[in-house]
Parts: structure tokens; C-alpha cells; sequence
């Protein structure tokens, strides 16, 4: 079995556009993409508190 490492992230710009939007599927709905995300956060419409 191979061992996994497990880190808390507190912004989605700590992961890489390519490798998060590389784990959604084709017809995800655009919300999930990084863009958005990161859009979200960067304007403070969203924020870990």
C-alpha cells in the first residue's frame, strides 16, 4: 500500500491552476475551476473566516 501525505492548504492558490483543475472532469460546472476560485479569494468574497 503506498503511504499518503496529508497537508491542510488555506488558499486555493497554494495548488498549481494545472493540477487542480487537472482533477475535475470535463463537464465539471466552471465554479470549480481554479480561476474562480482564485478570483473568489483575490476580491475577499470568500475567505477562510
Amino acid at each position: 500500500m503506498r503511504a499518503f501525505d496529508v497537508r491542510v492548504l488555506t488558499a486555493v492558490n497554494e495548488v498549481r491552476p494545472e493540477d487542480w483543475d487537472g482533477l475535475l472532469s470535463p463537464r465539471s460546472t466552471p465554479f470549480m475551476r481554479h480561476a474562480w476560485l482564485h478570483a473568489l479569494e483575490r476580491s475577499a468574497s470568500v475567505s477562510a473566516r
